[in-house]
């Protein structure tokens, strides 16, 4: 990266500006000899450290990993940093209403051999390899004063398993220990469904090696990194294609297009899915665009029903202000029928909730003030009885 090298004499040479990292010489001995003993460059190490500092985080705990994987574009691999499960585990307590997990539900063992051969044209092969069919873990989480329990995914271990030099030959780790390897990957699949504001898409050091870096346009979002085995796992959401064009292609995209809002596990996954559908929407035509705007909204409050998350409730009470925009009695009646749930959100999320319906009502108090209508009641009422008083006298 055109830095200045000064040679230590450590295995990597450290930076001249390592200070800036706030590590020394003796630390930088440790990183490249002890915590990332595998690791092949300066630039590697060092945005391992950025990534600790920048999620405050000790680096020397060995939470996160420097994992090389092939870079598609590049055509070699690229060392890249993924936080190990610990980091996960890490962050979700951090939270505060992380409650506890269930012991991993294992699928039924299976037995198989395995052969492939990668880019290289070298071929790999294992035989007899022991494994659980997939692995489920339930992770509970406080929201509010309930002790709530997400049911994580069920990962299947030849879906996520690291393959053999680019093969889908499992390596000798994963060949090993089976049921740990899978244990680690799905216990981070379930703390990013029961955390989605705090994990969102972080997926676990042990979920991403040996996968192969793909560049380019990732649901809807251009320069973007997607990172995915071939073929790509059922978990994982894909490129919609570029162009559709015929009966046949048609419903290839709205197969695969199903089949991702199937497996969607996070409220803003759904509005991704909106961006791609709207990207598409010349290439697939107004009949079938309509059709998934429809299954998609529908999906959305499916989920919203079933998952009570901080992501859907303020969905839900953005919905109900924007519905009632101009009638500050049904913004106060949405404040009330949401209350205890607005009480127990995230201290950030309630107080922009808080200032949201605040912002709402003075805006609908305006909007009704300003409208002309049938005079107010109350003066009304005192016009009447002041005649009331003179016919009297």
């Amino acid at each position: 990266m055109g830095k200045e090298i000064t040679n230590y004499g450590d295995r990597i040479a450290a930076p001249a500006n390592l200070s800036d990292y706030g590590i020394d010489r003796r630390q930088w001995g440790t990183l490249v000899g002890a915590i990332f003993p595998s690791a092949q460059t300066p630039e590697a190490v060092l945005m391992a450290i950025q990534y600790c500092k920048q999620r405050n985080l000790d680096i020397f705990k060995r939470v996160v990993h420097i994992v090389p994987m092939y870079d598609s574009k590049l055509k070699r691999e690229v060392e890249t940093v993924w936080p190990g499960i610990a980091e996960i585990r890490t962050t979700a307590h951090r939270t505060g209403a992380y409650a506890g997990i269930d012991a991993t539900e294992f699928g039924p063992e299976k037995v198989r051999d395995f052969k492939g051969t990668n880019r290289s044209g070298k071929s790999y092969s294992a035989k007899d390899v022991r494994y659980p069919e997939y692995a489920q873990i339930t992770v509970y989480k406080m929201m509010g004063n309930t002790r709530c329990a997400f049911v994580g995914p069920k990962v299947f271990w030849t879906e996520i398993c690291s393959g053999l030099g680019g093969t889908r030959v499992p390596n000798t780790r994963w060949q090993e220990n089976p049921y740990q390897m899978l244990d680690k990957c799905a216990e981070a699949a379930a703390l990013r469904r029961a955390f989605p504001e705090e994990l969102g898409d972080t997926y676990a050091a042990e979920e991403m090696e040996g996968k192969t870096i793909d560049a380019g346009d990732v649901d809807g979002e251009p320069a973007e990194t997607q990172v995915r085995k071939d073929p790509p796992r059922k978990q994982e959401r894909e490129t919609a294609e570029p162009a559709v064009d015929g009966g046949e292609q048609a419903d290839s995209y709205e197969d695969r297009y199903m089949q991702n809002l199937a497996s969607v596990s996070a409220l803003p996954n759904f509005d991704v899915g909106l961006t791609i559908l709207e990207k598409d929407r010349a290439a697939i035509g107004e009949e079938l665009y309509d059709r998934l705007v429809a299954e998609t909204e529908s999906a959305r409050a499916t989920f919203c029903k079933a998952n009570r998350v901080p992501d859907v409730i303020e969905f839900e009470i953005k919905g109900h202000l924007e519905e009632n925009a101009a009638d500050p009695v049904a913004i106060k009646n949405i404040h009330d029928a949401y209350r205890v749930e607005i009480e127990n959100l995230p201290a950030k999320r309630r107080t922009a909730i808080e200032d949201l319906i605040d912002i709402s009502l003075d805006e609908a108090a305006r909007v009704s003030k300003d409208q002309p209508g049938d005079p107010d009641p109350e003066i009304e009422e005192t016009d009447a009885s002041e005649e009331g008083t003179t016919e009297n006298e």
